[in-house]
């Protein structure tokens, strides 16, 4: 996966920009205030963070941010297929539209979405660490993963054993609360049962069943009617004892076409159609007498008709349908049918729980001692490498808490999830004269930098994101240090995309791509431009980032900076 494009509109001093993101490691740099660090709060703000007062350009009602992905992680791929978001060719477009007026609209490739979601969704393609920004280092679900990656296949067969023991708790743990449930219902609750099963029960109640007796109750009702109705139109066409019918009135005009058919074919094709007129008249008579003879009124199947259709209104009225009455019937059922949990049935649930209990909670105390152990372990090594990074007093702890009690008391819940029972704290100071903090509350965004970048030099495979974004990354360093940094992101470029604001020539040698923003004044308004650098271009930018101004020494260190810069992972 990678990043490909960012796009802005009207941010800041930025009226339109587009910075184009190459594999590998890309440095932004430009001069303070040009405005470099807005294209990496663009993507933040396109990612979900939430916006400053000031971030619209003035005069504009609005602000456009966008980033592009390519070749998405299938989890991300999975997550948009679940949202019903369409993708094509494996690209991505996460848009968002913030307005004056402090409202935002977020869309993935055009479908709108939530903030949430979209929060979601950056967690699994990038990761960002800037001042008062990082979306990872702050959170303890990461922090614990970075202690479970320094652990390695050894912590990660006890993780994997441990899990196996909680699910089995939790499907014990759902059994048990079920026979609970069962064993602790009310009598009341038992007497409405068969209640209701005593009332519905005898009823033998049918879906749809008052239907169909509204259809035979007006068909009874009518019975005289439509014997009379029937009994009419066979007389009509077959006549009775004294009066000639239709039909022998037809058949007679019929034998006076037979005299003159031959003659003259309009006719003959009229004696056609009567002939078949004949017959169909003549079977709708037959039919009539047929039917006629099949109706009888039935006055004591018209009033049980009658008495049921009540009875059936009755349960509807008293249940909302029939339908609902039977689910109440079923339940009613169920409920005299599985209560019956005998005490030691209860028992013998609950020994099975608090047995699995005890499994679970020996694991995640087994569990939470390797843990402890490659935490201690990863502090000494972050400590180490952050004092290669010009943080001479950096110190680290980090916390393992266990929430379970040492001995577990029989009965009680276990505060276990999917991890297990700890919880990871990192704390971290870079003055001798202060504690350790919190990642959030004490050190700054270029210290988040370089801790985060110590992190990654540490442990791999730390997260799932493919792209990582530093900002501030060379804050308070000297050139050797910067040098370690530029070689230190490099490296993790060969396996992620890495993209880094710095200031500092040494980390610019080292990049595989340079992006140069520049603040341009017109005649009304200044606003910033960005650029891509190559060749002597870029050998100007890095000397401008060594010593303020372009000089002859300053370009002829600039290219043995880019030089040995290439050489280092050639």
């Amino acid at each position: 996966m990678a990043l490909s494009e960012v796009r802005i509109r009207n941010l800041a001093v930025i009226d339109s920009a587009t910075l184009q993101v190459e594999p590998g490691f890309t440095v932004i740099s430009g001069e303070t205030g040009a405005g470099k660090s807005l294209s990496i709060e663009g993507l933040r703000l396109a990612l979900g963070e939430r916006p400053r007062q000031d971030v619209i350009r003035p005069g504009a009602d609005r602000a456009i941010v966008a980033a592009v992905f390519t070749d998405l992680p299938d989890a991300a791929a999975a997550l948009l297929q679940d949202h019903g978001i369409p993708v094509e060719d494996d690209l991505l477009e996460v848009m968002r539209e913030l307005k004056s007026d402090g409202r935002s609209t977020f869309r993935c490739n055009g479908a709108t979405v939530t903030r949430a979601f979209v929060r979601e969704l950056a967690d699994l393609l990038v990761d960002i660490t800037a001042q008062g920004a990082s979306m990872r280092l702050h959170d303890p679900l990461w922090q614990l993963s970075v202690v479970d990656a320094a652990g390695g296949e050894e912590l990660q067969k006890v993780l994997d054993a441990y899990r196996e023991a909680h699910v089995r708790y939790l499907e014990l743990m759902n059994a048990y609360r079920a026979l609970s449930r069962l064993a602790e219902s009310s009598e009341t609750e038992k007497e409405e049962a068969a209640s209701h099963i005593a009332y519905l029960e005898p009823l033998g109640l049918e879906v749809g069943e008052e239907e169909r007796l509204q259809d035979e109750r007006s068909r009874t009702a009518h019975a005289a009617a439509r014997r009379q109705a029937l009994e009419t139109l066979h007389s009509a066409l077959a006549g009775s004892h004294d009066v000639s019918g239709a039909l022998q009135d037809i058949l007679a005009a019929r034998r006076e076409l037979q005299k003159v058919e031959a003659v003259d074919p309009a006719i003959a094709e009229l004696a056609l159609r009567i002939d078949g007129a004949v017959t169909e008249l003549g079977d709708c008579a037959s039919e009539a007498v047929r039917y006629a003879d099949t109706i009888e009124a039935d006055p004591a199947r018209l009033e049980w008709m009658e008495e049921r259709i009540h009875t059936l209104q009755r349960v509807a009225a008293r249940y909302g349908s029939v339908e609902l009455a039977l689910n109440v019937l079923q339940r009613s059922h169920a409920l005299l049918d599985d209560s019956a949990v005998t005490p030691q049935e209860l028992d013998q649930a609950r020994l099975r729980l608090m047995e699995q209990g005890r499994a679970a909670a020996a694991a995640a105390l087994q569990l939470h001692d390797i843990r402890a152990h490659h935490a201690t372990v990863l502090q000494k090594q972050l400590e180490a490498e952050l004092h290669s990074l010009d943080l001479p007093h950096a110190s680290v702890i980090i916390e393992v808490a266990f929430r379970l009690p040492k001995e577990w008391e029989d009965g009680g819940e276990l505060d276990l999830d999917a991890s297990g029972a700890d919880d990871v704290l990192m704390r971290l100071s870079t003055n001798p004269t202060m504690p350790p903090l919190p990642l959030g509350e004490g050190p700054s965004g270029g210290e988040l930098s370089r801790f985060a970048l110590a992190v990654r030099s540490c442990v791999s495979h730390v997260s799932d994101a493919s792209c990582i974004v530093l900002d501030e990354v060379d804050t308070g360093i000297g050139g050797a240090t910067a040098i370690r940094v530029g070689a230190a992101l490099r490296s993790i470029s060969q396996e992620r995309q890495v993209i880094a604001v710095t200031h500092r020539a040494e980390i610019a040698s080292y990049a595989t791509s340079h992006v140069l923003v520049e603040k341009v004044q017109d005649s009304d308004h200044v606003h910033s431009v960005i650029s891509h650098l190559h060749g002597e271009d870029r050998v100007e930018e890095v000397a401008r980032m060594l010593s303020g101004a372009v000089t002859a020494s300053a370009r002829t260190r600039a290219q043995e900076l880019l030089a040995d810069g290439a050489r280092a992972h050639s």
